[in-house]
């Protein structure tokens, strides 16, 4: 099996302090003080690493406006702004980069297997767009993540104000619905590309507890978008979980039960997020060790087909699935290796506003900026 990687880094925060950081780049850069042959992504970052992988080709990346990267370039710093980037996240702006991307996967991945290196998580959606057929049930979607992201963003934001988060309570007015890193896991199971009994979430910190007695009504009512998903089918395997029985176990109770013909794994960055993965955007839990994400990437239970080297160090990993015979043995031929989430949505995660909560199959390439509506 060869893997074709390439990269796709929309980098779209409208939190200000992640902006200051694009702004004093840009400061930087106009000083002298960085060199302009600095990576401006992921993909930039890692391309030479990836060159004489064996079974691995690289096929180039899904250029993007340039005031989208995580390091934007020097002409379009008057287009790094909180409300242009708003406008981005709350029109759609997410679903559109992700259905451009499903056009750059089937014309330029396949047949190959895809090993994206990515931004945002909703960039999964995208993927799984190009490469999933008519049956959800033929495909299962791993997630390794600190945060289940498909709970509605005003159910989360409610229960975040109840419990102290004061900029969860900031914004006067509530976030337009829409596709984006907080909800794609909806969208998924929504625009039926992957079953809900075919999705495993792993190391996921924001389960609630049992409730111990009379809670708040946010709590209340966050506790129970997260059971809706379970009631569903989704499994939701916690890092507390991990931790008690290994990586390798975890691994094998991930996919005991899975009929699928093929899986996708996702492992976004906060997994590992702490002493020695800083490199998230969101550090609000410490998530699992480094090493303990490592041992379940290598893991040999219920896998077939290795993880190539260069995919198990946590950033985030994604990928399609090769077709396998029987039940347990569930091949694993593809992976995105990325980063995680838009910075406003970790308080309010926000439920798909398009009508298939997707990238919606006749979206057009991202418009360039405006202070108009993005459509």
């Amino acid at each position: 099996m060869t893997f074709a990687s390439f990269g796709c880094a929309p980098d779209v925060l409208d939190a200000p302090d992640k902006l200051a950081l694009k702004l004093a780049y840009l400061d930087a850069l106009r000083k002298g003080l960085v060199g302009g042959d600095i990576a401006r992504d992921p993909y930039d970052l890692l391309e030479t690493a990836l060159e004489g992988t064996a079974g691995l080709v690289t096929v180039g990346k899904l250029e993007l406006e340039p005031w989208m990267t995580p390091r934007p370039a020097l002409d379009a710093g008057n287009q790094v702004d909180v409300m242009l980037y708003r406008e981005f996240l709350d029109t759609g702006g997410c679903a559109i980069v992700s259905a451009r991307l499903r056009e750059f996967v089937r014309d330029r991945v396949l047949p190959l297997t895809p090993f994206m290196i990515g931004v945002d998580h909703s960039l999964t959606g995208g993927v799984l767009d190009a490469i999933c057929g008519p049956d959800p049930e033929e495909m299962a979607l791993l997630i390794m993540d600190s945060h289940f992201d498909a709970i509605p963003s005003q159910v989360r934001r409610a229960a975040a104000t109840e419990a102290g988060d004061d900029g969860a309570a900031s914004e006067a007015e509530p976030e337009p619905e829409s596709y984006n890193c907080g909800t794609w896991v909806a969208g998924v199971i929504e625009r039926e590309l992957v079953a809900p009994s075919n999705i495993v979430v792993l190391g996921a910190s924001d389960r609630p507890p049992d409730a111990g007695g009379a809670e708040d009504e946010g709590m209340a009512a966050f506790r129970d978008a997260y059971s809706s998903f379970e009631e569903r089918g989704v499994r939701v395997i916690t890092k507390q979980r991990i931790r008690e029985i290994g990586p390798a176990e975890a691994a094998r109770e991930a996919l005991d039960g899975l009929r699928a013909k093929s899986i996708y794994v996702s492992l976004d960055a906060d997994t590992g997020a702490g002493e020695q993965v800083k490199a998230v955007r969101f550090l609000d839990t410490i998530g699992l060790e480094p090493a303990a994400v490592g041992r379940f990437c290598r893991s040999k239970g219920p896998f077939r087909a290795p993880i190539p080297p260069i995919a198990r160090p946590a950033k985030r990993l994604s990928g399609a699935a090769a077709r396998s015979a029987a039940r347990p043995h569930i091949a694993l031929p593809g992976l995105t290796l990325s980063g995680n989430h838009n910075g406003r949505r970790r308080a309010a995660h926000q439920p798909p506003r398009f009508p298939a909560t997707s990238p919606p199959p006749d979206a057009q390439p991202t418009p360039r900026p405006t202070r108009t509506r993005v459509i």
